[in-house]
Formats: C-alpha cells, structure tokens, sequence
C-alpha cells in the first residue's frame, strides 16, 4: 500500500518541485520512498510496508528486460499463484517475495492483459520504454484511486490530488455542477473530483498516452456482464457465497505486518471478523468506535461477537469537540469535501489502531451487492405496484404522503426520488445560480439510466438498483475507507469487494436476497398503505442470501437485529454546537463558498420542513473548509 506520483511527456517539473509533491503524501507511505526520473517521465513512490519488508520491494522498479518501469499502489493477493505459474511457464527468477515483482514481470511477458488475472485492489502507473506510452490502470471496482491531469505537453497521475495541484501551473477552479452532485448524492458522481482541472481513471479501465499525450481508453472488465440470474438453488448459491467469502477474507489475511478488523456489531463486519478468527493463528485484534449519545453506537454488539471469537477487542468513544477537530484535518488529506458523517470517526479509529497493527480488514460492499439497504430496495415493489395500475386508496395516500406524486417517468425518476439526499426545490434556493442547479438535477435520470444502458433487455428494477449502487455508490464508500485509513498510514481491505464475489452475487435471483416471509402477499400489504419503511426487516429479510448461510457463525441477535449504520448524532448536534459552527464559519468572511450561496441560504435551512436539516448543515461545513483551503 502506497502513493504514486507520475509526470510524462515534455516540460517536467524539476525534480526538487516533483519531490515535495510527492512528500505530500508522505502519510500514505512513510516508511521509504523512491524517485526514477528519464528524458520524458518522472515517477515516485511512498512506501508502506505490507509485503516483503525489505528493500528488494522497494519502488519505482524496471521489469529485468528494462523494458517497463512501474509505481504501484495497492495489493495483488493471488500473487503467490501467479508467482508460481510465471516461474513454470516462464522461468521467471524473482528477487524479491512481493506482488509488484511479480506485477511488473508478469506484464512483460504477457502484455497489459496480465492484470485479468491479478485478484486485487490497484492503482498502477506503467511507462513503456520501448514505444514511449504511458498506461494507468485500476483495478475493476475502484476500490484504490487514481487521478490524473493532462496539462499541455503532459500527464499528471498521483494517488491523491494534492500532488498533482502542487505541480499544476495555475491554480485549480471549482467544477459547480459537483456542488450539486454533492448535496444529492454526497460526491460527484460524473467526474468523481470538485476540480475542472483533475480527472479519475475509471475503475476497471486502463488509459494510454503516447508522447504527444493522445489518449485511448479501454475497458478490461464491466460489471454489467455478470447481470444475468443464475439458476442455482438458493441453498447452492448460499454454499458459493460463503465460499467466495471465506477464500476472500483468507486472501486479505496475507500480510507481513500485523492485522486486525474493524469491528462495528453489524453482520457484515461481524462475519469478517469471525472468518479471520478462525484463519488465523493469533487472537484478531478488533475495534470499534461510536459516541456517549443514547443509540449512536453498538458497543454491546460487537463486545458479543468479540466474547464469542475471544478477539483482542479495543472500543474508541468520540466526542464532538475532537469530531470537529479531526473533520478538517481529513478534508485535508481527503482533497474533497466528506461524503459521510462516519468517515470522522473511521479516521480517528484508524489513527487508534495504527498503534497495533497496519492492515485492517473491513465490510464495505456487501450492501450493494446482496440488497441489503432494506427499505431503499424494498421500494422498488412499490413503483411496480404503482405501473400496475390498480391499488387500494390506503396505497395512493401513503406514496402522495412519501413521495409527493405517484407519477414517474421510469424506474431512474423514481430511483432518484429515494436516493437523493437534497430535493432539487431546496438546491435551486440554497445556490445563487439556479440554472444550473435546475439543469443538473434534471441531468440524474438520464446519467443513471445511461449508466444502466449496458444491461440486458428485460433486466429488473431491483437488478437495475443493485447495479447502480456498485459502480456508483459503492465508490463513495471505497473512497471514505481509502482517505480515512491512508491517512493514519493503514491498509484497509475489503472481502466483500473481491471481483470473483461480486460476479456472482449480481446472477443471484431477487427473491433468494431478499427474502418475503410475510404470510400475506406483497400487494395485500400495500393495500393497507405499508410502505418499504414498514416493510423492510419484518416482512422481509433483507440479505438473506448471506445471512442464512452464516447462521453457522453469527447469533441470530447480530444477524437479524434492525440495521443502523453507523450513525453520527448530528441531529443532536443540531440546535447547539452543529448550528453555531456552521454559522460562525460561514459567516466569516472571504470564503468562495459564501460567493456561491443564496443571501437567505440560512433561511432556507432552518424551515423546519428542510429534509435532512443536520446532514445539509454538515455538508455545508464541509464545502466551506474545503473551498477555504483549496480555492
């Protein structure tokens, strides 16, 4: 686990400028760092030590034939197999025991489409000596990131954007239509940067540049082939399930440093947790933290799954001063606004860890692919019941009450009804310039249902959901892990988002995720004006395709308890230390953020009828330390 930092083409930084921008990353790899510079590149590497703690490792490194020279990020954990097949098949000798090696030699004899078979997380910038191109690469859900600029005559590429601001020539500007993007959905869901200036390489592609900086594209993976249902039994696909996630977990076990888990109480760290335990030989070093507020933290739950696996448990209490505090430090090492609340206290918690171990595994991504957002995908039963057409008056009142409307134009006009944190009432007076506001928020259905175009004819609305909250919403998530476990130098990996599982967990038929256990029939429960809100969790089981198999390893008291997150008490927060700091730092002076606003933004905040009032005070807060520092 590393940054990188790439510079191609013509007119390069000099290399005391390319070393400070790369020492601005420090945080990602503080225990070596590397520089190779040539006629037309420069690449530098921070190192974290996970694999191989010797030199031999160490990067950038030239492939033995000269051709490829590599800065790498991330880990391959099948690199032990590919190691072995590279030495059969090709007589490879390697020098050192880790996966770049293997990496960089197992592309010069098999070309860029080697990393079809690398099991991992990655972010790789590769040089072709031979021809003079450049390839970024990442790995196929995205979990490790990768930004680039192209500025005349050159290529930028680094882990984090602050690198790539440094060697800029001019200073960045504010992309406005992220503002928007961000309020509903809490990141930028095109661009996926708040800089006009500054790119990401989409996930499971690799970008090529011959030195007169052209670009080509090109897919190597595409999460829209494996939506298509399987017909396995539902017992068969839970015994694939857990055998995917057990060989998962297994492979992120791989480590020469110590390692531990993040341990919130929900199912899906719980089950990682308990697999590790019984992989491992040494008692799992587990965490979790939460806050002294009633109902914001499940200290109790994981202390059970702790007893129950004897892990070396350690519980972190935060308290709003030091969440403040350490709010603008993340901004800063993030280079964006937070997407969530969480990614605070998942900070401050990794911060605690690091004091133990340096690789944390953790239970991002099993939502997304096994409908686990209960009442979000149990109210794509509602628009179908409405497109039929015929429904009780109980029914009609409670989807006037939730939504306003019992109209859409498509599953996507429905989807963002549920999905957005902002209504697009509330955004057009929050921003001065309303237009774009308007024209953006019209923008959301067309972008998700294009994003959906891949997809086979007939696919369904839930299908349709699953697939956009892994390639859009997930993203968010693997980022908040990324920025809050780099950033106190720890390698966060995640199980759920091992690329052989999500494959399969898209073919799994609806009805074996979320499983109806009512006695009464959907549209006999709608009759009587129950909605997704009422339904999930008791007339349901959402994830049931995961949790029934891991009956064998959870109590029923982790596994089927009413799901919360991993809540924030902002709303507590909201009419004493939330309030007040949002209007003291908005209301000073010079802040780009205040430039953007509506005069009576603040009115428009406090009408009680505001959706998500704390969150939108919080994300406001988050613009202005952003905008302050950055802009």
């Amino acid at each position: 686990m590393c940054g990188l930092l790439t510079e191609f083409g013509n007119e390069l930084s000099d290399e005391r400028k390319f070393e400070d921008s790369l020492a601005l990353m420090h945080h990602r790899g503080p225990d070596s760092f590397g520089l190779q510079r040539c006629g037309y590149y420069q690449l530098g590497h921070r190192r974290l030590k996970i694999i191989d703690l010797s030199e031999k490792s160490g990067q950038p490194m030239k492939s033995k034939d000269l051709r490829w020279s590599i800065v790498f990020n991330g880990e391959i954990y099948n690199y032990l197999e590919l190691r072995s097949d590279l030495e059969a098949s090709y007589g490879i000798e390697f020098k050192s025991k880790g996966d770049t090696e293997v990496l960089l030699e197992g592309i010069a004899v098999e070309g860029i489409d080697f990393i079809k078979k690398c099991n991992g997380m990655f972010a790789i910038a590769l040089i072709d000596n031979n021809l003079k191109e450049l390839f970024l690469v990442r790995d196929r859900m995205g979990i490790k990131p990768l930004y680039y600029a192209v500025q005349g005559k050159k290529v930028l590429a680094a882990s984090e954007q602050k690198s790539i601001l440094k060697l800029l020539d001019s200073k960045p500007t504010l992309d406005k239509k992220a503002l928007v993007e961000y309020f509903s959905f809490r990141y930028p869901v095109g661009r996926e940067t708040f800089f006009n200036e500054i790119n990401v390489v989409p996930a499971g592609q690799v970008l090529k540049f011959d030195i007169n900086i052209n670009k080509s594209e090109k897919a190597y993976w595409d999460l829209s082939d494996f939506v298509v249902e399987n017909s396995n039994s539902e017992l068969e696909n839970q015994e694939r399930v857990m055998e995917l996630l057990e060989d998962s977990v297994k492979l992120r076990m791989r480590t020469d440093v110590n390692f531990g888990s993040y341990l919130s109480g929900g199912v899906d760290s719980s089950l990682v947790t308990a697999i590790m335990a019984r992989h491992s030989e040494q008692p799992v070093k587990s965490f979790t933290i939460g806050f002294s507020e009633v109902g914001f933290n499940e200290f109790e739950y994981a202390r059970s799954v702790a007893d129950q696996y004897g892990t070396e448990h350690n519980e972190i209490l935060m308290n709003v001063d030091c969440y403040f505090s350490t709010m603008k430090e993340l901004i800063g090492i993030k280079d964006a606004p937070l997407a969530v609340p969480n990614e605070v206290p998942l900070f401050e918690m990794s911060k605690e860890l690091k004091k133990q171990i340096t690789v944390v595994l953790s239970g991002e991504g099993a939502d997304e692919i096994f409908g686990g957002y209960g009442r979000i995908f149990s109210s794509t039963l509602e628009y179908e019941h409405l497109n039929k057409g015929v429904y009780s008056k109980k029914f009609e009142n409670a989807v006037m009450a939730k939504y306003g409307r019992i109209d859409f134009r498509s599953c996507f006009d429905h989807f963002n009804s549920i999905y957005s944190y902002a209504s697009g009432e509330f955004l057009q007076k929050l921003f001065i310039d309303s237009e774009l506001t308007r024209k953006s928020v019209d923008g959301f259905e067309e972008y998700f249902e294009n994003s959906c175009s891949g997809l086979s004819t007939g696919t369904g609305y839930f299908e349709k959901l699953g697939y956009i909250f892994e390639k859009h919403h997930l993203k968010g998530l693997l980022a908040r892990l990324d920025s809050s476990s780099m950033g106190a130098s720890v390698e966060g990996r995640v199980p759920f988002v091992d690329h052989r599982l999500v494959e399969f967990a898209m073919s799994i038929p609806r009805n074996q995720k979320s499983k109806w256990i009512s006695k009464n029939t959907i549209s006999e429960v709608f009759d009587e004006g129950i909605l997704s809100e009422g339904i999930s969790e008791k007339y349901d089981v959402p994830k049931n395709i995961l949790k029934k198999p891991a009956q064998k390893y959870l109590n029923d008291d982790i596994l089927y308890r009413k799901k919360v997150g991993f809540p924030v008490p902002l709303d507590k927060w909201l009419d004493g230390d939330l309030y007040q700091l949002t209007k003291r730092e908005l209301g000073r002076s010079g802040g780009l953020i205040n430039d953007l606003l509506s005069p009576d933004w603040f009115v428009s905040l406090n009408e009680k009828t505001t959706k998500n009032r704390g969150m939108m005070m919080w994300m406001l807060l988050n613009l202005d330390i952003f905008t302050r520092k950055y802009l």
